[in-house]
């Protein structure tokens, strides 16, 4: 994980120490860093699956056509 990851996680959940806000502990920086990182690779799946799809569906059209 870069620095830049890091920094960006830390404003999606409002745990800047400049904000006033108590900052999240390690566990749940680390939890919620891990659920992202798998909705991420869910998401990259299911784009690789339709594209496999769609690649399918066209070499179907190109044949029938």
């Amino acid at each position: 994980m870069k620095m830049s990851d890091c920094y960006e996680l830390y404003q999606k959940y409002g745990a800047l120490s400049d904000q006033g806000i108590a900052e999240l502990t390690s566990a749940d920086f680390q939890r919620r860093a891990q659920q992202q990182e798998e909705q991420e690779q869910k998401d990259e799946e299911s784009e690789e699956k339709n594209l496999h799809e769609m690649r399918l569906r066209l070499r179907r059209e190109q044949t029938l056509g």
